[in-house]
């Protein structure tokens, strides 16, 4: 009986060592994960001159849009932007060659504009929120990953979204943005961005 219990006693020592261990492991790896300093962010895009997103926007009739953005920067938060869109295909996945921009459309495109006056990154910034990331790559380009939960009620629009931040620069190189369809996560939005391009021809300032 005496060596039941001492045999018991040691296997809850080494239980108990294990799991101390695991929690540890997995307190250290929070803790090493780094950070996106959304006030940085916005600040560093608030330096540049221009912005210009290209991206795709996918409604839930299944139909697919081009978009472009561009924008005169003009601080952090701070831009100007004019966004154009093409048609990609239709609900059916025909060509949409001629097909007009469907309700809700803009309102989904305006969303590219993630460090302007309504963007994201901007609420992120004003809240003062810092957030644990993900290393990885966009376009071998050395970026963190962050996930940010927005409530759909925000202007009507994504509640999900993956931003991808360049590890030197703290710009925006991507996002992905998410709209919750039946209880699943739907893409709803791709952009990749460039910074300082020339603005096109047209480019409305008003």
């Amino acid at each position: 009986m005496a060596d039941s219990c001492r045999l018991m006693t040691k296997w809850r020592w080494v239980l108990t060592l294990v799991a101390a261990v695991a929690v540890g492991a997995g307190v250290g790896y929070l803790c090493s994960r780094p950070t996106v300093d959304w006030v940085e962010v916005a600040a560093a895009v608030g330096r540049q001159d221009t912005l210009h997103g290209t991206g795709r926007a996918f409604l839930d009739d299944g139909s697919e849009w081009e978009a472009a953005l561009w924008a005169k920067i003009d601080g952090p938060g701070k831009t100007t932007p004019n966004w154009m869109v093409r048609p990609v295909k239709t609900p059916e996945g025909q060509s949409a060659v001629g097909e007009k921009p469907k309700p809700g459309l803009m309102k989904l495109v305006e969303e590219m504009d993630v460090c302007g006056e309504h963007g994201v990154v901007t609420r992120l910034a004003e809240k003062r929120v810092r957030q644990k990331a993900v290393k990885t790559q966009w376009g071998r380009k050395d970026v963190l990953e962050a996930e940010v939960r927005t409530r759909s009620s925000d202007r009507g629009g994504p509640h999900l979204w993956r931003v991808y931040v360049d590890k030197d620069s703290g710009l925006v190189r991507a996002v992905a943005a998410f709209a919750e369809e039946n209880g699943t996560e739907r893409v709803r939005l791709r952009c990749e961005y460039e910074y300082n391009e020339a603005l096109p021809p047209g480019f409305r300032e008003n």
